[in-house]
């Protein structure tokens, strides 16, 4: 849908303003539909670069925790791959804030 159908759209219904739901983190189980179908993305994407971080020891309990779901669903990825998703996700969303992307 262009931005016109979408200003047309919000404008129709009152709004004040429209927030894109496609990257908007809800908690729920879509987003783990949305993450695999990222992880599946990035799999296919170019060249990368192998670097090392250094994160908090609960954030990567998250990792662990949410790398497990999807894996009891069915898409294999270690904790480590998913830092990939979410990191890559992260600067896609930086550089489109930022008009460059």
């Amino acid at each position: 849908m262009s931005a016109s159908s979408d200003d047309r759209i919000a404008h129709a219904l009152g709004a004040s303003r429209s927030i894109d739901l496609e990257h908007l983190p809800s908690g729920g189980p879509l987003d783990l539909l949305h993450l695999r179908a990222v992880v599946a993305e990035l799999r296919r994407g170019g060249p990368t670069v192998s670097c090392e971080l250094s994160l908090s020891q609960a954030s990567w309990e998250e990792l662990i925790s949410l790398a497990a779901e999807l894996r009891a669903e069915g898409q294999e990825i270690s904790p480590s791959e998913l830092a990939r998703v979410l990191l890559e996700r992260g600067v896609d969303a930086l550089r489109r804030s930022r008009g460059t992307g």
